[in-house]
């Protein structure tokens, strides 16, 4: 008997933004030749979000954020547009899966963990490897990118964004003042491999609950694969062959 592995819905929007290694584009487009369930799957994830790209109203969102990272736009022609179109349609993904919670795990910390967290948090450092994190707010029908210590409320919607220069392995999680973990990128509690290349776009915002204080992000990145419990963030900020980028947004009204 053959097991096919599930794949997750992570992977299933790169392979519709065809941002998968070329090598899993292939097997995935092969699989979805011949795989009725799979290719089944494929099509209702399509249409969905496609409904989701008419009824949202943050339709421009991608786009815009795209354009936001670009010093010029001399070089922006018809194959990029297509692209955006392409993106905006998985990237809406990104908004429903606010009220979906897909693929987002959280947990609670003890206080010890969060006061290391937010000690080491005192501005963006980045070592080791070159990885980048970006995070957004959406405002209207636009968005603003956030820098360490903006100030962010309960209810704004928060999308996050990275790049790694080489292949690696890595996760993003973020820690609120109640000291409360939530995994946004990650296989399950270890870090998944990452592919080198342009900025990446999470396949869904979060928007941010009634915690204090602070919300602080993290991007972890090793060349080795790593795990993460709620007791070991300490530990893997202080690893030297674990890099890190982190943010921390001020929570006002609290």
């Amino acid at each position: 008997m053959t097991t096919i592995k599930k794949i997750s819905d992570f992977k299933m929007e790169r392979y519709l933004l065809g941002e998968l290694p070329d090598v899993e584009m292939r097997e995935l487009r092969e699989r979805e030749v011949s795989d009725e369930i799979f290719a089944a799957r494929v099509k209702k994830l399509r249409e969905e979000n496609g409904r989701i790209l008419e009824e949202c109203p943050f339709n421009a969102l991608e786009a815009r954020l795209e354009m936001a990272g670009k010093s010029s736009s001399s070089a922006v022609g018809t194959a990029f547009w297509l692209k955006v179109a392409a993106a905006l349609v998985v990237a809406l993904g990104i908004f429903s899966a606010v009220f979906m919670g897909r693929d987002v795990v959280t947990m609670q910390s003890d206080d010890a963990s969060m006061e290391v967290a937010m000690a080491d948090a005192g501005d963006t450092r980045i070592k080791g490897l070159d990885a980048r994190m970006e995070v957004w707010k959406k405002t209207g029908d636009s968005a603003v990118q956030l820098t360490n210590g903006s100030e962010v409320r309960e209810g704004d919607e928060i999308q996050l964004r990275y790049s790694v220069p080489e292949k690696c392995y890595g996760m993003l999680l973020s820690l609120d003042g109640n000291g409360t973990f939530t995994m946004h990128m990650s296989d399950g509690m270890s870090a998944m491999k990452l592919e080198p290349g342009k900025m990446t776009t999470l396949p869904y915002a979060y928007r941010l609950d009634n915690a204090p204080k602070h919300e602080t992000f993290f991007l972890l990145t090793s060349h080795n694969s790593f795990d993460f419990d709620e007791k070991n963030l300490n530990a893997l900020l202080k690893n030297k062959e674990v890099s890190n980028v982190i943010v921390e947004l001020r929570k006002a009204g609290r």
